[in-house]
């Protein structure tokens, strides 16, 4: 998961999608116990680098200088919530399926990662279909097999890739997901709808 730590050339390429992530992915309106690891995560990671990157030193002096306002300000709903980032980031997830949204986040993700930065932005299409992907290794319990097969297509028997199959048809045809509206909360929603033409 990349509980909400994107490179920046795709900040810059798709602010939206920028926006949206860090919204469901901050302290103060993260969504799940993921969210407060992944604070917690970057803010580790900050303070390991913050010597040798500019953007990490300023992250790492906000998230301190913020942590000091609230309790010059006596922030009660701020301190609350830094206490829940870390009483929920050392309980495990029970195997609870992420919110599709998140899905979306991670297709997103990785299909710029795999076309890489420049590359033409990737359709609606191919976006959703990703996201169920992502989804069905998740109910399926095959995480630890979706990298090999995200990027080589390897990883699965026989038997597992129908079940993943069956699972993405379903969770692409489902209405309940109401796609348009997620890919819209995602910042996604000016994606094309086909890829461009072949030059």
């Amino acid at each position: 998961m990349i509980y909400g730590h994107i490179p920046e050339w795709m900040v810059k390429e798709k602010p939206a999608f920028a926006r949206a992530v860090a919204r469901y992915y901050s302290i103060e309106h993260g969504q799940r116990k993921a969210a407060a690891r992944g604070e917690l995560a970057l803010w580790q990671v900050a303070e390991k680098v913050a010597d040798r990157s500019p953007s990490a030193l300023l992250y790492s002096l906000s998230v301190r200088a913020r942590i000091g306002r609230a309790v010059r300000e006596g922030d009660q709903d701020f301190l609350r919530s830094l206490h829940e980032v870390g009483r929920l980031s050392a309980k495990p997830d029970h195997g609870k399926e992420p919110p599709m949204i998140e899905h979306i986040f991670e297709a997103f993700f990785f299909l710029r990662k795999r076309d890489r930065e420049g590359s033409p932005l990737p359709p609606k299409q191919e976006v959703k279909n990703t996201a169920a992907i992502i989804a069905a290794f998740h109910v399926e319990g095959l995480t630890a097999k979706l990298p090999g097969f995200l990027w080589c297509g390897v990883g699965l028997t026989k038997k597992e890739f129908r079940q993943v199959e069956r699972l993405r048809r379903r969770f692409v045809d489902d209405r309940n997901h109401h796609w348009p509206r997620r890919l819209a909360e995602a910042g996604l929603s000016d994606l094309p709808r086909k890829k461009p033409a072949p030059k």
